[in-house]
């Protein structure tokens, strides 16, 4: 009798995920230091629409962050590149 219990393909989750030792780090940047992403597809907003999203975010802020990266063409500034 086999004293041990079958762990599926004998290797856990971080065999195929790895071990995250990374520490995730958020940072709160001004409006001001932001850049648009220059592959944005979407490149023309519904005046309406876009009314409604800032009365929205006035109200109830940012549910969702976004992502953004050092902008390597305007030191300070970052690039958004997920979320805008």
């Amino acid at each position: 009798v086999e004293s041990r219990l079958k762990k599926g393909l004998g290797r856990g989750l971080s065999s195929l995920l790895g071990d995250s030792t990374k520490k995730i780090v958020t940072n709160k940047v001004s409006i001001k230091d932001l850049t648009r992403n220059k592959l944005q597809p979407r490149k023309h907003f519904d005046k309406e629409n876009l009314e409604e999203l800032t009365n929205s975010i006035r109200e109830q802020g940012v549910i969702q962050p976004i992502v953004v990266r050092p902008d390597k063409a305007l030191d300070g500034k970052y690039e958004i590149i997920a979320g805008e």
